[in-house]
């Protein structure tokens, strides 16, 4: 049994020597080369255009909340701007964002090149005049730049009522006024605003300002003497914030007057079929 076990481990050397003459072992495979990490080439992106900056508009807090709008170039040392002051009517107050929708602010940020700072002061209830008085006081001193013979009041609805109370309380602050669907007192008006050039807006069809009222307006400045301007619209009601202040007219309008030159524009009458009454009372 042993020599057979001998026989059999040595069959097993020869033909492991036979193998290795015959078929040497291979060299192992070279591992594959190490490189580095794949990086994408970084992304392309486009040249985006250019868009000029119309205006843009700050939110502020001096005696009213209120939104402003600044045009393109306003801050350039030794430049001075026109000033538009802005008042809303009952149910617009509350939402200064809301300005950007109606007025001078939608109206300058829809162009390019609007030439003034516009200022709408917000209040939820009604104007006060000598704190409307002191609110412009103070928005002035935040915002340098601003010429002062060149100061533009306009008000819609309740705002139109304060703008006359402001005009009269205060007749030489502005350079020129409109109203929309905005009523005073008349005798005030006589008595007190002869040089303030003024532009009357209103809607024939007004329910809720009467357009004899209106009218009422237009014939104190007419019996003033005073430069007086004024648009009915014959197929309008009270909401004429479009037709008043989409219109390019009333912009080239304020710029045409300036306190410093003193420079008025002659009476004219726009869309009426007649002139308005005279107030023999209130020339007393």
């Amino acid at each position: 049994m042993g020599r057979i076990l001998l026989l059999l481990l040595l069959a097993i050397a020869a033909y492991g020597a036979y193998l290795q003459k015959f078929y040497p072992p291979r060299a192992p495979a070279d591992p594959p080369p190490v490189s580095a990490p794949v990086t994408a080439p970084p992304e392309t992106v486009p040249a985006q255009p250019t868009q000029t900056e119309y205006g843009r508009t700050v939110k502020g807090k001096s005696g009213y909340e209120y939104l402003a709008y600044l045009p393109a170039g306003y801050g350039v040392p030794g430049q001075r701007w026109p000033l538009i002051v802005m008042l809303h009517g009952q149910s617009m107050g509350g939402n200064l964002d809301s300005f950007k929708l109606y007025g001078p602010i939608k109206y300058g940020l829809a162009r390019e090149n609007f030439p003034f700072v516009v200022v709408s002061p917000s209040t939820p209830d009604g104007w006060d005049t000598n704190r409307l008085n002191g609110f412009l006081n103070l928005a002035l001193s935040q915002m340098p730049g601003i010429d002062a013979n060149r100061l533009y009041l306009t008000g819609y609805s309740m705002g139109g009522h304060a703008a006359w109370r402001w005009a009269c309380a205060y007749p030489r602050r502005f350079a020129a006024m409109a109203t929309a669907c905005g009523v005073g007192n008349p005798y005030e008006v006589v008595r007190k605003l002869q040089k303030l050039p003024v532009w009357v807006f209103q809607g024939a069809l007004d329910d809720i300002v009467s357009p004899s009222r209106g009218m009422e307006m237009i014939g104190a400045m007419k019996a003033a003497k005073g430069t007086v301007r004024y648009t009915i619209f014959p197929d309008q009601g009270h909401f004429i914030l479009g037709p008043v202040y989409d219109n390019p007219e009333l912009y080239d309008w304020f710029l045409s007057h300036s306190k410093q030159s003193g420079k008025g524009q002659a009476a004219t009458r726009e869309l009426g079929s007649a002139p308005p009454p005279e107030i023999p009372s209130a020339t007393k």
